[in-house]
């Protein structure tokens, strides 16, 4: 049993860690039935989150599977959230007594309820199908640790509304 009470799916052996032997579905091509919690550590920097936020506000994973956890970690002023995020979405504070990016990762990590965990930093800005990809791993093999890429763009940040438009388009 997992740590969530489901019964772990472990259909392929993967032999001396060769993934080939998985073939995830194509995103866009299946019915997800896990739910993922996205966990943001942050500090200060409320317009880039406010873009992280609006980017997740448009994936492709069904709204109702997923979950965005925003740990605030001591900002001043404390973090809110923008008009623009995902349905599911809130900001815990991160508890006295530790700070770092790497403490607000494992206290949002107790706080989320998904069976799947997947972590994205406060600046940065998802493709629409960012969770989608990531979490069709986890439904053919319950052991997958993914990564995603990551690609800096040479702009200045857009505002909400805008980003939600470019990424619509």
């Amino acid at each position: 049993m997992s740590h969530r009470g489901r019964v772990e799916r472990v259909a392929t052996r993967v032999f001396r860690n060769d993934w080939s032997a998985l073939t995830p579905p194509a995103t866009g091509c299946w019915t997800p039935e896990l739910t993922v919690s996205v966990i943001i550590p942050a500090r200060g920097g409320q317009d880039h989150l406010d873009l992280a936020l609006a980017s997740l506000s448009v994936q492709t994973y069904p709204e109702h599977l997923f979950e965005v956890v925003v740990v605030d970690d001591h900002s001043a002023p404390p973090l809110t959230l923008p008009d623009q995020r995902p349905r599911r979405c809130r900001v815990v504070a991160s508890p006295d007594g530790g700070w770092g990016a790497g403490y607000a990762r494992a206290y949002g990590a107790h706080a989320s309820t998904g069976d799947i965990l997947m972590w994205m930093d406060a600046d940065m800005v998802a493709c629409p199908e960012f969770v989608e990809a990531q979490a069709r791993w986890h439904h053919a093999h319950a052991e997958c640790v993914t990564l995603g890429r990551v690609r800096f763009a040479d702009a200045d940040p857009l505002d909400p509304g805008a980003l939600l438009a470019a990424a619509r388009s």
